[in-house]
């Protein structure tokens, strides 16, 4: 999820797995405690793992679910500014961009594949403009 973050590709679809894995951990953890299939400790001590130690600011220890979730809330809120209408275009965007990811990887450029990305990121760019000049107007 950092390098989502970091790259700033990532879709709304892309971050509903991480939002039901943290669901799943926290529903996992409330059944084996009600359940008593662990001793009062442990449960503890996976809770506050869970839940995140150190949520004051004076505290540096921080969990890795709690970590996870505060990144997915960021991302999450940082698609939250997307309008309706422009959603499909950032999944076409963020979908060239990682076809562009995996080209680079390759030893010799398919220059037809390429000569189509360039061919839709035109196509965005001129959609773009034309939105702006409506905007504009």
């Amino acid at each position: 999820m950092l390098h989502m973050s970091e790259t700033g590709a990532y879709t709304q679809e892309m971050l509903e797995p991480f939002s039901e894995r943290l669901a799943n951990l926290k529903e996992i953890m409330k059944r084996d405690s009600a359940d008593g299939k662990h001793p009062e400790p442990i449960v503890r001590l996976m809770s506050k793992k869970l839940e995140g130690v150190g949520m004051s600011p004076y505290t540096p220890t921080i969990s890795y679910t709690d970590r996870v979730e505060r990144q997915y809330n960021d991302l999450q809120a940082s698609l939250s500014v997307l309008s309706v209408e422009l959603v499909p275009l950032h999944q076409k965007i963020v979908a060239l961009r990682k076809e562009l990811s995996v080209m680079s990887a390759e030893p010799k450029i398919n220059k037809a594949e390429f000569r189509n990305i360039l061919e839709e990121l035109r196509k965005i760019d001129q959609c773009v403009h034309r939105l702006a000049q409506m905007v504009l107007s």
